[in-house]
């Protein structure tokens, strides 16, 4: 994918997927928080958690294009009410994932 590109494991996972002939693969967080922290940051979800700002705490609107450049830091500002509620539903669906797997 080329959205991994940029990151310098990525040569190395997919040449041991391949290898290993390893069609997919399931990962998951452990911290709810820091997922939804990187959502938020990335622009998924449509600000439904809350939306991400620069250091001046205005909204920086580089989304998942902000991994590409570490020399300006991205927050995420957070809905408080609602990211309670969405780590509440993500840890329901991982739990249920996990069971079927």
């Amino acid at each position: 994918s080329d959205l991994l590109r940029w990151d310098p494991t990525f040569e190395v996972m997919a040449s041991f997927f391949r290898d290993s002939g390893i069609k997919g693969a399931l990962v998951f967080r452990r911290n709810t928080l820091d997922w939804n922290v990187c959502r938020v940051r990335d622009c998924f979800d449509a600000g439904a958690r809350g939306y991400p700002v620069g250091e001046d705490g205005e909204r920086d609107e580089r989304c998942f294009n902000r991994r590409k450049d570490p020399s300006h830091p991205t927050w995420a500002l957070l809905k408080a009410a609602r990211i309670v509620e969405k780590m509440q539903r993500d840890t329901e669906i991982r739990a249920d994932t996990a069971k079927r797997l």
